[in-house]
């Protein structure tokens, strides 16, 4: 009876914490979908056939209700538009990672190689951010859609 009344306690305990996490992960999903939808909708409007190069990172669109990273450093609250931004070359392979998950929600296009990074760090220095007119600029050789500073 101790050990099933135990448990029971234990499983009330850990129930909000997991629950407010499945929430946190919900949030930050939609968010990213939400985001996805718009930027496809602008690169849509370019020459698709071109490699995109993704330049900055968003964070997690959340609420109050959720929590943060500095709360669980975990997968569930990070947006997929921060993972991968650090490694060099820079953006390189967040984009690929942000193409994987347009991928993973019906939408392909062509990754970006190493090559074309220079020259979408340089045409970004001049564009405005997500979710501004012109965040999305095609040139000659690629598409460049900036997300940040």
């Amino acid at each position: 009876i101790i050990a099933t009344a135990g448990a029971v306690i234990f499983l009330v305990i850990q129930a909000a914490p997991l629950e407010r996490l499945f929430y946190t992960e919900s949030v930050v999903a939609d968010g990213d979908r939400i985001v996805a939808e718009d930027l496809v909708t602008e690169i849509s409007k370019h020459d698709t056939s071109k490699p995109i190069v993704i330049i900055g990172s968003l964070p997690a669109r959340t609420n109050a209700s959720c929590y943060t990273t500095a709360d669980a450093l975990t997968y569930q609250v990070i947006s997929v538009y921060s993972l991968d931004i650090d490694p060099e070359p820079r953006y390189f392979y967040s984009s690929n990672r942000i193409l994987g998950y347009f991928k993973t929600i019906g939408y392909e296009f062509t990754a970006p190689e190493r090559d074309n990074m220079a020259e979408a760090y340089e045409v970004s220095n001049d564009m405005p951010s997500y979710p501004k007119d012109g965040c999305v600029l095609e040139t000659d050789d690629i598409i460049v859609v900036k997300l940040n500073n």
